[in-house]
């Protein structure tokens, strides 16, 4: 918390990737959040467990209007349709990451930023979004 706090005086904008959502120092960081990522694929597996988190977030006192579920590697084939996660998850679903392995994989395994390689690449352009800028 102490951490958290420091960081908000220093800049405008913190961002924290927590392993998860269960132990009480990353419920601490949550309840100051004030915004939520919460980062989910379009498989049943995954959709069941972000609708856990969300019940969890919500018993935590985390207002829901404070999360945005963001659809990470999106259009796939076999993956549920939209509209039934929305039903599932309890909220609409506005934000989406594509799938795009050859130019996330390229720079997981160069280092370099799909960004700088590829900026005008749909996925790129999609976290631009997510964070807020216009281009990346």
């Amino acid at each position: 918390a102490e951490a958290v706090r420091l960081a908000r005086e220093a800049f405008a904008d913190v961002v924290v990737d927590l392993e998860d959502c269960f132990h009480p120092e990353q419920c601490a960081v949550l309840e100051q959040a004030t915004t939520v990522f919460l980062v989910c694929r379009l498989d049943f597996t995954a959709v069941r467990n972000t609708r856990r988190v969300l019940d969890h977030l919500a018993a935590r006192g985390v207002p829901r209007d404070r999360i945005e579920v963001v659809v990470n590697q999106a259009r796939q084939a076999n993956e549920l349709p939209v509209a039934e996660a929305e039903v599932a998850l309890g909220v609409k679903l506005a934000r989406f990451v594509p799938h795009d392995p050859g130019v996330i994989g390229w720079a997981n395994n160069t280092g370099i930023p799909a960004a700088v390689k590829e900026p005008e690449s749909a996925v790129v352009q999609a976290i631009a979004r997510l964070v807020g800028l216009e281009t990346p």
